[in-house]
Protein backbone atom coordinates (compact mmCIF):
# COMPACT_ATOMS: atom_id res chain seq x y z
CA UNK A 1 0.00 0.00 0.00
CA UNK A 2 0.97 3.57 -1.03
CA UNK A 3 2.18 5.80 1.68
CA UNK A 4 -0.04 9.39 1.30
CA UNK A 5 2.90 11.76 1.45
CA UNK A 6 0.84 15.01 -0.11
CA UNK A 7 1.63 17.90 1.38
CA UNK A 8 1.64 21.77 0.55
CA UNK A 9 2.96 24.51 2.38
CA UNK A 10 2.54 28.13 3.07
CA UNK A 11 2.72 31.63 5.23
CA UNK A 12 0.31 31.69 7.88
CA UNK A 13 -1.68 34.69 8.45
CA UNK A 14 -4.21 33.24 11.45
CA UNK A 15 -2.47 29.99 13.40
CA UNK A 16 -4.87 27.27 14.37
CA UNK A 17 -5.47 23.38 13.65
CA UNK A 18 -7.71 21.57 11.51
CA UNK A 19 -8.99 18.48 10.32
CA UNK A 20 -11.63 18.58 7.61
CA UNK A 21 -13.16 17.67 3.99
CA UNK A 22 -11.89 19.99 0.94
CA UNK A 23 -13.99 22.23 -0.35
CA UNK A 24 -12.75 23.94 -3.96
CA UNK A 25 -13.76 27.45 -4.53
CA UNK A 26 -13.55 29.01 -7.54
CA UNK A 27 -15.32 31.68 -9.21
CA UNK A 28 -18.62 29.95 -10.09
CA UNK A 29 -19.16 28.55 -6.60
CA UNK A 30 -22.12 28.02 -4.94
CA UNK A 31 -22.34 29.23 -1.07
CA UNK A 32 -25.32 25.89 -0.67
CA UNK A 33 -22.34 23.24 -0.84
CA UNK A 34 -20.01 24.26 2.03
CA UNK A 35 -20.70 21.45 4.50
CA UNK A 36 -19.79 22.58 7.80
CA UNK A 37 -16.10 21.99 9.11
CA UNK A 38 -14.68 22.43 5.82
CA UNK A 39 -11.22 23.30 4.51
CA UNK A 40 -11.54 26.09 1.62
CA UNK A 41 -8.84 25.72 -0.92
CA UNK A 42 -9.05 28.35 -3.53
CA UNK A 43 -6.37 30.11 -5.94
CA UNK A 44 -7.62 32.92 -3.84
CA UNK A 45 -11.30 33.97 -2.25
CA UNK A 46 -13.30 36.87 -2.72
CA UNK A 47 -15.88 39.16 -0.80
CA UNK A 48 -18.86 36.41 -2.42
CA UNK A 49 -17.78 33.87 0.00
CA UNK A 50 -17.52 35.37 2.85
CA UNK A 51 -21.08 35.00 4.10
CA UNK A 52 -20.61 30.95 3.72
CA UNK A 53 -16.52 31.62 5.56
CA UNK A 54 -19.10 30.77 9.17
CA UNK A 55 -18.89 26.84 8.43
CA UNK A 56 -15.51 26.38 7.62
CA UNK A 57 -12.84 25.44 9.82
CA UNK A 58 -9.83 26.66 7.71
CA UNK A 59 -8.91 28.68 4.50
CA UNK A 60 -5.85 27.20 2.31
CA UNK A 61 -4.62 29.61 -1.07
CA UNK A 62 -2.38 29.37 -3.80
CA UNK A 63 -1.72 32.59 -3.82
CA UNK A 64 -1.60 36.01 -1.69
CA UNK A 65 0.20 37.27 1.19
CA UNK A 66 -0.48 39.18 4.42
CA UNK A 67 -2.98 41.41 3.23
CA UNK A 68 -5.15 39.60 0.74
CA UNK A 69 -8.67 39.29 0.93
CA UNK A 70 -7.91 35.66 2.49
CA UNK A 71 -5.74 37.13 5.40
CA UNK A 72 -7.94 39.51 6.03
CA UNK A 73 -11.30 37.57 6.15
CA UNK A 74 -9.36 34.80 8.15
CA UNK A 75 -8.12 37.21 11.45
CA UNK A 76 -11.39 38.83 11.00
CA UNK A 77 -13.69 35.83 11.76
CA UNK A 78 -10.61 33.88 13.61
CA UNK A 79 -10.54 31.12 10.70
CA UNK A 80 -6.98 29.37 10.46
CA UNK A 81 -5.35 30.01 7.49
CA UNK A 82 -2.55 29.73 5.09
CA UNK A 83 -1.83 31.40 2.24
CA UNK A 84 0.86 31.61 -1.32
CA UNK A 85 1.24 27.88 -1.13
CA UNK A 86 1.19 27.49 -4.98
CA UNK A 87 -0.29 24.49 -5.88
CA UNK A 88 -3.34 23.66 -3.31
CA UNK A 89 -5.90 23.88 -5.34
CA UNK A 90 -3.87 21.36 -8.00
CA UNK A 91 -3.26 18.54 -5.18
CA UNK A 92 -5.94 18.98 -3.64
CA UNK A 93 -9.73 17.28 -4.56
CA UNK A 94 -13.23 17.83 -3.13
CA UNK A 95 -13.71 15.65 0.09
CA UNK A 96 -10.13 14.70 0.65
CA UNK A 97 -9.48 14.63 4.02
CA UNK A 98 -6.71 17.11 4.91
CA UNK A 99 -4.82 18.01 8.08
CA UNK A 100 -3.98 22.07 8.76
CA UNK A 101 -1.41 22.90 10.74
CA UNK A 102 -1.71 26.98 11.03
CA UNK A 103 1.29 26.96 13.12
CA UNK A 104 3.65 25.80 10.81
CA UNK A 105 1.89 26.61 7.82
CA UNK A 106 0.95 23.22 6.41
CA UNK A 107 -1.73 21.22 4.81
CA UNK A 108 -1.26 17.42 4.46
CA UNK A 109 -3.67 14.67 3.10
CA UNK A 110 -4.78 12.32 5.06
CA UNK A 111 -7.36 10.64 3.07
CA UNK A 112 -7.75 10.58 -0.98
CA UNK A 113 -11.48 11.21 -1.86
CA UNK A 114 -11.44 8.28 -4.28
CA UNK A 115 -14.51 9.46 -6.34
CA UNK A 116 -12.54 12.90 -6.83
CA UNK A 117 -9.33 10.38 -8.78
Amino acid sequence: MEKLTKQVSGQVVFPGKARGRVTLYSADFKQARIPKGSIIVAQMTSPQIVEALENVSAIITDLGGLTCHAAIISREMKIPCIVGTGNATQIFKNNDRVKVDAYKGTVKLLRAHPASR
